[in-house]
């Protein structure tokens, strides 16, 4: 078989720029990832040291609202003033949110430890909008490996990010600091080295270079629906669903595991290995995924993935016990296994059949109410485990996971594209 490749000296120079443009997003991803997985890990421990166990899931809980918050500043921006500033003024200021964060931990304070988890929060938003903004590089057809490619990077942040764990923390004691203060410190440097990848290599700006879903839009007329409009079809609302449960149920679970882990005796090394599958669950197997979305369909991938979700939560469940941690981590895998089924093709989805102004209309919306869901799960989670047990939030994970196949039941017979 004779293989159609066309050599990079004889592309079109736009073809050339465009997937630049895509490996810099692939690269800033990689650093934005590690950089928060290792502010994450230690977050619920760090909200039980300076608070209390009930308290244990606020940080986590207000990182994810910065999320959210940041996906709806860093769209108007990248719309507003274009992409390379959006992202380049993001990862600085999650950067600055890690050096508050790793004040709060010197000076024994948790609201400045809440302050410092929302600022890293806001930045952490454009590694998630990064998928977006690469997608947008590449034709229709290949939106959904472009996701997974993107969301793949963050697999070297789930290898680095837990393993740097125990010797950044023992280099911050080597300093004077408390251990805790290390993966803050670290990630920080991290972000400020991905604000200096974007502002050189981000340009020209990407908006500029984003491939149109059809001829048409680049001659027609302006038909982009508003808001409103594409929330209310049964395309948007089922990417939605899929990624809000996905992102709630996985948070629901991952926030409270370091905690629980440390109060059964395991150390910062053990809980470090268990995240580190989790992490892996969530991000490794991405190129996999968008192969298997753009083969299969959004749908049945959606629906595997809540399948997938089900099992973990039992296996959290049946793990909790003392002797039963070994569960943990095939659980915690699994975790990140159904989150990123259910990510992926969410995020496909809620693209598929949108004009580029549309795109950036609904992504920004989308991510926060993804978020969202993740924020609420986290503050739920340290209430139960603080009123029942760790094993409860497998039980309710378990249930939630039952609502993307009531959605995929809801709108089975529904047109699945935008129609004007």
């Amino acid at each position: 078989m004779k293989l159609n490749f066309t050599p990079v000296s004889q592309r079109p120079k736009a073809d050339v720029t465009r997937e630049r443009l895509v490996w810099t997003f692939f690269v800033g991803s990689a650093i934005a990832q590690t950089a928060f997985i290792m502010a994450l890990t230690i977050s619920s421990l760090a909200g039980g040291e300076l608070g209390s166990t009930n308290l244990s899931g606020l940080p986590t809980a207000f990182a994810t609202l910065g999320v959210a918050a940041g996906a709806i500043l860093f769209t108007w921006v990248a719309k507003r003033f274009g992409r390379t500033i959006s992202f380049t003024s993001g990862f600085a200021t999650g950067a600055l949110g890690a050096l508050i964060a790793a004040a709060a931990i010197a000076l024994r304070s948790f609201p400045i430890l809440l302050l410092g988890m929302t600022v890293i929060g806001l930045g952490h938003s454009n590694a998630h909008l990064a998928r977006y903004a690469a997608a947008d590089l590449r034709p229709a057809t290949r939106r959904a490996t472009t996701i997974g490619l993107i969301v793949w990077a963050g697999t070297i942040g789930a290898i680095l990010g837990p393993k740097a764990l125990e010797p950044i923390g023992a280099m911050a004691i080597n300093l004077g600091f408390q251990n805790l203060v290390g993966p803050y410190l670290g990630a920080a440097i991290l972000l400020l080295t991905g604000t200096a990848v974007y502002a050189v290599f981000l340009r020209p700006n990407p908006s500029s270079l984003a491939v149109p879903e059809e001829l048409s839009e680049l001659d027609g007329p302006d038909l982009s629906r508003t808001r409103s409009q594409l929330l209310s079809t049964a395309q948007t609302r089922l990417a939605l669903v899929a990624m809000a449960f996905g992102q709630g149920i996985m948070s629901l679970i991952m926030v409270q595991t370091p905690l629980h882990l440390l109060t059964v005796g395991e150390g910062l090394g053990a809980i470090g290995n268990i995240m580190m599958a989790h992490t892996l669950g969530m991000f490794a197997i991405a190129p996999l995924t968008g192969h298997l979305v753009a083969r299969f369909g959004t749908r049945r991938i959606i629906f595997v993935g809540a399948c997938i979700l089900m099992i973990s939560c039992a296996l959290a469940f049946i793990g909790a016990k003392p002797e039963g941690t070994k569960l943990l981590l095939p659980a915690l895998l699994l975790l990140g296994v159904g989150w990123n089924f259910s990510f992926v093709a969410g995020s496909t989805q809620v693209m598929n059949g949108l004009s580029f102004s549309e795109r950036l209309t609904i992504q920004g919306v989308g991510d926060t109410i993804t978020r969202l869901a993740g924020v609420s799960a986290s503050i739920v989670s340290g209430l139960i485990v603080g009123a029942t047990s760790y094993s409860a939030l497998g039980v309710m994970g378990g249930v939630a996971s039952f609502v993307p196949l009531i959605a995929l039941i809801i709108w089975r017979n529904r047109p699945t594209e935008i129609s004007v």
